[in-house]
């Protein structure tokens, strides 16, 4: 596995994919895809992209989305992918292996080899337990044993073989505290609680942590990037 010593570069999401996969003609799933903003941006990149999600809310917000030709959503789990065997490109995780339960991220890893042609990759994105936007996150959700664990998963994915690795800073922006706060609740209403009771000083912390500009403030999360083959 060849792994970059570079300072950490900022760089979009949708930039890193493009660089580390071929999309054009491609069947990509996207694991975890939320409101499918990274599926559509594949599709656009020609790719024929599925996002595929667990939760019915989020899949519903990807599909009130423009439509995008290529673009389309299932609902899945990573450890029980509704595909057969050998029959896509590439996979992608983007921030979304860590939401795995831990015991299931192995599992996970072994699905996605499993739906993969030979010769195709799985593509890891995973925020780092570090940086400021980190330490505000981490007031509602500490998740620096999951982030752990999935690299440990990663790393231990035993059916794929390693290429690279490289760190960077993706940038994460929101309008306000309220924004944030509601794009929080909003993944995991739970947190709605915590909210409540730390919103005053995580407020402070929003403003003194981020970078305040004339469209919202600004944060850098250090990202881990993994890219993984299945041999052919």
């Amino acid at each position: 596995m060849n792994q970059s010593k570079a300072a950490p570069r900022e760089a979009k999401a949708t930039d890193v994919i493009r660089n580390m996969l071929p999309l054009a003609g491609k069947r990509v799933l996207d694991v975890g895809c939320g409101d499918g903003g990274l599926t559509r941006a594949m599709a656009r990149a020609g790719a024929l992209a599925t996002g595929v999600d667990i939760s019915e809310t989020r899949l519903a917000e990807a599909r009130a989305k423009e439509a995008v030709p290529g673009a389309d959503y299932r609902e899945g789990r990573g450890e029980k992918l509704p595909f057969p065997d050998a029959s896509v490109d590439a996979v992608l995780y983007h921030n979304a292996l860590h939401h795995v339960p831990v015991d299931l991220q192995s599992a996970a890893l072994v699905e996605a080899a499993r739906v993969l042609k030979p010769g195709g990759h799985v593509l890891i994105i995973e925020p780092l337990a570090e940086g400021p936007y980190f330490e505000l996150v981490r007031q509602i959700e500490d998740e620096t044993e999951v982030r752990r664990a999935a690299y440990e998963a990663l790393r231990g994915a035993s059916a794929l073989k390693h290429e690279r690795e490289e760190v960077y800073d993706a940038p994460v922006r929101h309008e306000s505290f309220a924004a944030y706060e509601a794009r929080s609740v909003g993944i995991h209403p739970a947190r709605k609680e915590k909210f409540a009771k730390l919103r005053p000083q995580m407020t402070q912390d929003f403003e003194r942590l981020g970078r305040k500009g004339p469209d919202g403030y600004h944060f850098s999360q250090p990202t881990r990037v993994n890219l993984l083959v299945k041999p052919g």
